[in-house]
């Protein structure tokens, strides 16, 4: 999975949205331009913080 910048209003999508797609679909909407910036999908391990809950915490008392 890679998520795409769109560059033309593709529905459900408008341009400027960032989309999810599959590989070979986004690599195809690249070639033609209608997509651009492809990225990997989600967070890469090397940036997601360590030792810590990936869910909402509670705001301390005050």
């Amino acid at each position: 999975m890679k998520t795409v910048e769109l560059t033309t209003d593709l529905r459900p999508w408008r341009a400027g949205d960032r989309v999810p797609l599959p590989d070979d679909v986004a690599d195809r909407l690249v070639a033609s331009e209608e997509a651009k910036d492809p990225r990997p999908f989600g967070i890469p391990a090397s940036e997601r913080p360590r030792n810590t809950y990936l869910t909402k915490g509670r705001k301390a008392a005050p």
